[in-house]
């Protein structure tokens, strides 16, 4: 629910609990490991010609994580 534009003041005036009975989850960091990790389960299954492929998608898949992740810090700041 983005809280750009009008939107959000009606569905607040209209369905109260979204402010007083939702929380947030913070997450800390995931370490590269652990998202190379992920990466390889989501893509272990897809057949591709060369292994080398496979594990530069799976390198791929972790640094738009983490880039994601300092461009989120930076938009927050």
């Amino acid at each position: 629910m983005s809280p750009v534009g009008e939107q959000l003041r009606v569905r607040c005036r209209k369905f109260p609990s979204l402010i007083n009975c939702c929380s947030l989850d913070w997450f800390p960091n995931w370490p590269k490991e652990a998202l190379i990790e992920v990466a390889n389960k989501f893509i272990k299954d897809i057949e591709m010609p060369d292994e080398k492929i496979k594990a530069g998608l799976t390198e791929m898949c972790m640094q738009v994580s983490l880039d994601v992740t300092i461009l989120c810090d930076k938009y927050a700041k």
